[in-house]
C-alpha cells in the first residue's frame, strides 16, 4: 500500500487506520517477544537446576511452579485500596499524616463488606477466622 497520488501524498483513512493498526501489532509482538525471552530463560534456569540436582529436578520444577501459580498477580487489590483511599486524600488534601493512614487502615480492615460473596465478613475476619465480637468502630473506642 502507498500513498495514493490524488491525496497529495497524505494516508487515505482506510491507510491511517491500517497504519496504526500495525503499530498496535509491533506492541504485541515485542510483549509476546518478551515471554518468548522469559520462557527460554526459565527453561535455561530449569536445565541448569537439573543438571544439578538431577534426581530432585523434576520435584523442584513442580514446587517452583506450584508457587508461582499461586502467586496473585492482579491490580485489583491496589486499585481497591485506592479507590478507598482516593476520597480521604481528595478531602484531606495536604492534611493526610501517618496516623491518618493508619486509621484508615484500621478501619478498612475490621469494616464488614455489605455486598458480594464476603457479605458480612471483614477482612481482618478473612485473614484470622475469627469472627469480629464488635463492629469496627466499638472495638476502636475500646482501644482508645
Amino acid at each position: 500500500m502507498g500513498l495514493l497520488p490524488e491525496s497529495g501524498g497524505r494516508l487515505s483513512g482506510i491507510e491511517r487506520a491500517l497504519s496504526a493498526r500495525r503499530g498496535a501489532g509491533a506492541r504485541v509482538r515485542v510483549a509476546i517477544g518478551i515471554r518468548q525471552r522469559l520462557a527460554q530463560e526459565a527453561e535455561f534456569c530449569y536445565d541448569y537446576a537439573a543438571s544439578l540436582l538431577p534426581v530432585a529436578s523434576e520435584t523442584i520444577r513442580k514446587e517452583v511452579v506450584e508457587a508461582l501459580d499461586a502467586e496473585v498477580r492482579s491490580s485489583s487489590l491496589v486499585e481497591n485500596v485506592n479507590s478507598a483511599l482516593r476520597p480521604l486524600l481528595e478531602t484531606c488534601r495536604g492534611q493526610v499524616d501517618q496516623e491518618m493512614l493508619e486509621l484508615f487502615a484500621y478501619v478498612h480492615n475490621h469494616r464488614r463488606f455489605v455486598r458480594g460473596k464476603r457479605a458480612g465478613k471483614a477482612p481482618i475476619e478473612l485473614l484470622t477466622g475469627k469472627e469480629l465480637e464488635q463492629t469496627w468502630l466499638e472495638s476502636l473506642l475500646a482501644t482508645v
